[in-house]
């Protein structure tokens, strides 16, 4: 019953993080609600198994507990991330669970059964949803997105992209429109190198089958492209799926459908997509302030207008020209990045 009363206790604190994480992390009601029952399950047991003989904390004794100091210090590990914690967690609970299901054959043998199922419940929320939160890991710190393009880039673009990534850019996107696929694949696999070497994201445009050959982080979608659901089954769960927004109502959309983070715009008239009618930096910051997700201003965005769409409440951009052709692309990336990390900070402070 010791066993059973610390196992149970064990299993439930842990499950209560990783709910926490998907309710007020992530903002899901449909797996933070599973995981309670889950608990309530555990709690429900804890109450039979304590109106029997002695009771459960008739059994408990912490604090002769020879384990003690050992929990202690495992205590003091640092997580990478939420991802990270979550993950401790849910493993916790799977081992306390397989305790919990081995001892009850010797306590409690009609509750074995109920041990297991909870367990293999566990072991599929691991399975299905732990990975959307390692994607969101990975975006946690982007805030300086690039696209590139071969098009308008005034020299070789994976030289273009190891000063751009050696400048601060948190992340890559190749967006080649016209090029044949091997010709795409090839440079794509080139950019991917010079990202992974620097600490970048890579990120391939439109061709999710293309992301996933060469082992891109993820894709990003437009408007026309494949589905976020579809881009999933060529990407795997490891893959981060962007999508380009122009309002609020299509960027729930399309975190719905599956996208991980969001690009809305054009904020402003880009000369990119110069047939695109801008969205203001306004439209922009309201949406990034009403979703739970990353959201970068995106389009005609330049250092002049940087004030503007940081006062809007975006707190991330993405970016073209505006490094691609300036004087000196490094330098201005660095200036970029200091600002929007300067922002982020404060704006996580309040």
């Amino acid at each position: 019953m010791r066993i059973i009363d610390a196992n149970l206790n064990r299993c439930r604190e842990a499950l209560r993080v990783v709910e926490e994480v998907f309710r007020l992390g992530l903002s899901d009601k449909e797996v933070s609600t599973e995981i309670k029952r889950l608990r309530h399950d555990l709690a429900a047991i804890a109450r039979e198994l304590g109106r029997a003989g002695g009771g459960l904390l008739g059994a408990r004794d912490s604090a002769n507990d020879v384990g003690r100091e050992l929990v202690v210090r495992n205590q003091k590990r640092a997580y990478a991330g939420m991802a990270d914690m979550a993950s401790a967690n849910i493993k916790r609970a799977e081992e306390a669970l397989r305790v919990l299901a081995e001892t009850a054959r010797l306590a409690a043998s009609t509750l074995a059964p109920r041990f297991e199922r909870m367990r293999f419940e566990v072991y599929e929320i691991e399975r299905k949803h732990l990975p959307r939160l390692s994607r969101r890991s990975r975006l946690e710190n982007v805030l300086l997105y690039s696209l590139v393009t071969s098009a308008i880039s005034p020299i070789p673009l994976p030289s273009m992209v190891k000063i751009l990534v050696d400048g601060g850019v948190d992340a890559i996107q190749l967006r080649e429109k016209t090029m044949p696929d091997g010709a795409f694949a090839r440079l794509a696999e080139k950019v991917g190198g010079v990202c992974r070497k620097g600490g970048a994201l890579f990120i391939v445009n439109d061709r999710a089958d293309v992301a996933a050959a060469v082992g891109a982080d993820g894709v990003h979608l437009g408007q026309d492209d494949l589905p976020p659901a579809c881009a999933r089954k060529i990407m795997g769960e490891r893959g981060i799926i962007g999508v380009t927004t122009r309002n609020l109502a299509m960027a729930k959309k399309a975190l719905a459908g599956g996208a991980d983070y969001i690009a809305i715009g054009p904020a402003f008239k880009s000369q990119i997509a110069p047939e695109k009618e801008a969205i203001g930096p306004a439209a922009a910051g309201l949406a990034t302030r009403m979703l739970d997700a990353p959201a970068f201003a995106i389009g005609g965005v330049t250092a002049s207008r940087l004030p503007l769409v940081l006062k809007a409440g975006c707190r991330r951009i993405a970016v073209c020209t505006a490094l691609l052709w300036a004087k000196n692309p490094e330098a201005e990336a660095r200036k970029f990045k200091q600002i929007l990390k300067a922002n982020f900070q404060k704006v996580s402070r309040e």
